[in-house]
């Protein structure tokens, strides 16, 4: 995880494993607090991200590399949604019909590379949900939340998985 901002990058963080499987199904919920991105994979909490950039400045999301997605969407009220229930048992479990009651916004199997106007802004509460498999190729893929700024560009890479040995 990383921002880039000025023309360079910061400083890079990792979480303490990968947990995508090259091949597998994931369902990835990014949820915006108020001091970073909270980043939960498959029901499991896997890191906190601290904002470098302000999120009021984060318009557009950006998704990439060799991943296939089913869905991407928001949920608008993180903290009483069923998915945050959910992940905080350490299990995900629900129906297709509680999934699009809980979901805004929804885009079905978008095209890579995905661009993606962010409507309402990023603010703590909300969270990015991201459902879809890993693929099987090259280096692995990487979500950007971003403010286009006429040529310059402030991103910050909220999760890359790199896949080197499996």
């Amino acid at each position: 995880m990383n921002t880039h901002s000025n023309g360079e990058w910061g400083a890079e963080e990792f979480g303490p494993d990968n947990p995508f499987k090259i091949g597998e199904a994931f369902d990835m919920f990014i949820v915006i607090k108020p001091e970073g991105y909270q980043v939960y994979v498959n029901g499991n909490e896997h890191y906190l991200f601290k904002h470098r950039i302000p999120l009021e400045k984060v318009s557009v999301i950006t998704i990439g590399g060799h991943v296939t997605l089913n869905l991407i969407a928001f949920v608008q009220k993180w903290n009483t949604s069923i998915f945050a229930t959910q992940v905080k048992r350490g299990f995900l479990r629900w129906t297709p019909s509680t999934i699009h009651s809980q979901l805004s916004l929804p885009v079905q199997t978008p095209a890579l590379p995905y661009v993606g106007p962010i409507s309402r802004g990023l603010k703590a509460g909300v969270a990015l949900y991201l459902q879809g498999v890993v693929g099987s190729k090259g280096p692995g893929y990487v979500i950007y939340l971003a403010k286009l700024m006429s040529s310059k560009v402030i991103r910050e890479r909220c999760f890359s998985s790199i896949h080197s040995e499996y």
